[in-house]
């Protein structure tokens, strides 16, 4: 008797802890896209299968190619995490502060084009702005979106060569549509 229900409970247990671990992963992704991630984030996106992963480390950088003609220009979207000292700061006030950064580096070199307009990121409330920064010769368009989560800022920055932010764009938008907090 005694090994018979000794028997049954070791089934029993096998039962259990192979159903605890069979929960099923969402591992699909939109097709044309890859998945970045890595063990030294919180967080994984999607981006489009034409841009390649530029860094990988505790901040992931993708890049695309959107020269003219064979010219190698490229635009890039980053995703990094900082822990805020305040962590009851909102995303618009890490904007905020991020932007006054900003204007004390670039000076009039920065042009505002759209600032803290209020967007979603995996659900969070998030701030997503959009300016160019002159450096040399060579002008640069930025979107940020800025989400606050935990005490930490999370900033996606699409970085792009003037004149090719329309051809950037739109990995952005993958990356925020498919963007998750683990």
């Amino acid at each position: 008797m005694k090994r018979t229900l000794l028997i049954l409970l070791l089934c029993l247990c096998t039962v259990l802890c192979a159903s605890c671990n069979s929960q099923p992963e969402d591992t699909t992704l939109p097709e044309g896209c890859l998945r970045a991630e890595n063990d030294a984030t919180d967080f994984n996106f999607c981006y489009p299968n034409t841009w390649v992963i530029d860094r990988n480390d505790g901040m992931i950088s993708i890049k695309t190619n959107v020269g003219k003609s064979g010219t190698l220009a490229y635009a890039s979207i980053s995703v990094q995490a900082f822990t805020m000292e305040d962590s009851t700061m909102s995303a618009g006030n890490f904007w905020d502060k991020h932007k006054a950064d900003l204007e004390d580096l670039y000076g009039d070199k920065l042009v505002m084009e759209k600032e803290k307009e209020e967007t979603e990121l995996a659900g969070n409330i998030a701030a997503r702005s959009k300016y160019s920064i002159k450096l040399s010769d060579v002008t640069y368009d930025f979107e940020q979106i800025i989400c606050v989560r935990y005490g930490v800022a999370y900033m996606i920055t699409l970085t792009a060569p003037e004149g090719t932010y329309e051809t950037a764009a739109p990995g952005l938008e993958t990356v925020m549509t498919y963007f998750v907090f683990e």
